[in-house]
């Protein structure tokens, strides 16, 4: 066994260390990734487990439909994304249909606090609310 032999293993243990160097950080970098996402996905469905819904009423009353419910939870929602259904079309909400507690100023729905939603809309039978994290509640709707 000359040199040739030892200089070649060198080479090739150099280039595996190389190599080795190069991965390291990428491998690193996606299992963080991986672990963010993960811990994403568990917050979100711990917010979705904490959020409690309930319709106080949904009345009609000469073209107006009015929905009042309460946040039961533990989790602040957004009123923006709170969607609302009647007889399962979306009716889309601007931000002067809805008053939290009589304030129509804010788009923070915390717990404890009641959020009222006031459209003018065909007479429905049924309201669906679904909050940004999925959980929905629905009611048959008075005629007033």
């Amino acid at each position: 066994m000359g040199i040739s032999v030892s200089a070649s293993t060198a080479i090739i243990l150099a280039g595996a260390f190389i190599a080795f160097g190069a991965l390291t950080p990428v491998v690193s970098n996606g299992f963080d990734r991986v672990s963010s996402a993960s811990d994403a996905v568990h917050d979100r469905a711990l917010d979705r487990q904490n959020t409690g819904v309930e319709l106080a009423n949904a009345t009609y009353s000469d073209g107006t439909l009015t929905v009042e419910a309460n946040n039961t939870g533990s989790t602040s929602l957004s009123v923006p994304e709170t969607v609302l259904l009647a007889d399962n079309e979306f009716v889309p909400l601007a931000s002067n249909d809805t008053a939290v507690d009589g304030n129509g100023a804010t788009e923070l729905w915390l717990p404890g606090e009641t959020v009222r939603i006031t459209v003018d809309v065909d007479q429905p039978n049924r309201v669906t609310l679904t909050t940004e994290y999925g959980v929905t509640v629905s009611d048959d709707v008075v005629v007033v």
